[in-house]
């Protein structure tokens, strides 16, 4: 389920997507695409903060997994 904010009918700006497994995706949409900085947080309480662009990860972004170990990708 997406909440947020739309564009000739298509996700635009900022949002959050739900899945019912409980993860959770929050941040920038363009033209229905996640772009820019977002965050997912999987069903599992993993994380991963960073850059995305046409709905994957791009550049620069941080996991951290549940335990708290935290890694950082280029």
């Amino acid at each position: 389920m997406y909440q947020g904010d739309w564009k000739r009918g298509k996700a635009s700006g900022k949002g959050k997507f739900s899945w019912p497994s409980g993860a959770t995706f929050e941040g920038e949409f363009k033209s229905g695409w996640i772009m820019g900085f977002s965050t997912f947080t999987g069903s599992d309480g993993d994380t991963y903060r960073g850059s995305w662009t046409s709905d994957h990860k791009h550049r620069y972004g941080q996991k951290r997994v549940d335990n708290g170990l935290v890694l950082g990708f280029r």
